[in-house]
């Protein structure tokens, strides 16, 4: 159990405050622990990390296995990055972290091309933003970088999401090649993974996953659904193997 003790009703006026999607996720995550154990990731990155709730739970459960891997936490809003801070020294994580405020995996673009071939993080986690909002307000929260880019996804939830798989970057304009985004970036065998809203149209993203040729032979599936009020909730995981 993640104490949150230390937080105050200030911290959830700027920081997404963890709620049944947030348990959702960690219920997925407590039920594939053995797996990530096997999987022994050295480094994990939790994109998104919000208030560090995610992280600490699952490192909770690999510091009682003698596991202490090197975890990067982010996220584009420095509240949540300040937060998250506070939320794993509260509960004691023995495992080395690092707190990074970037939105997905922008601060990676310096490193050299060639030594991504392989990836370089092991697990990656990322609740993502999935209510689908205006393009134009979505743009606006995101210049604000409140806690409302904690939630806003743009048309049918997905700017964030298909930035995160496959480095569609309708909002910035960004150049592809200079985007780094879910198979550049996991190393082989690694884990991904990513929770999911009905309104996604999680099935039609999988579907493009498997034809999408980054991703041939990656093992993608839902492993958890859940209905909860006015929404359903998906856990996609994916493996990256070898083409």
């Amino acid at each position: 159990m993640v104490d949150l003790s230390h937080t105050s009703y200030e911290d959830w006026t700027c920081v997404y405050e963890p709620s049944d999607d947030t348990f959702f996720l960690e219920d997925t995550l407590k039920q594939e622990t053995e797996i990530i154990v096997k999987a022994n990731p050295a480094i994990i990155c939790e994109v998104g990390c919000g208030s560090g709730y995610i992280s600490s739970s699952i490192l909770k459960e690999l510091n009682k296995r003698q596991i202490y891997p090197l975890t990067l936490l982010t996220d584009i809003n420095k509240s949540a990055i300040n937060l998250a801070k506070r939320t794993i020294t509260h509960n004691n994580i023995s495992s080395g972290t690092e707190f990074i405020n970037m939105e997905l995996f922008d601060s990676f673009r310096n490193i050299n091309r060639s030594k991504l071939n392989n990836g370089i993080l092991d697990l990656i986690i990322f609740n993502p933003p999935y209510v689908p909002c205006l393009e134009d307000e979505l743009i606006q929260l995101r210049k604000q970088c409140n806690i409302d880019v904690a939630w806003a996804g743009g048309l049918n939830g997905l700017e964030v999401i298909n930035r995160f798989l496959f480095g569609k970057d309708n909002l910035y304009k960004t150049k592809l090649d200079e985007v780094i985004c879910l198979y550049n970036i996991l190393s082989y065998g690694g884990l991904c993974y990513l929770l999911l809203e009905g309104r996604n149209k999680p099935i039609d993203i999988i579907n493009l996953l498997r034809q999408n040729k980054n991703y041939i032979g990656w093992n993608i599936d839902i492993i958890n659904e859940k209905k909860i009020s006015g929404e359903h909730l998906y856990i996609v995981k994916l493996i990256k193997r070898l083409q």
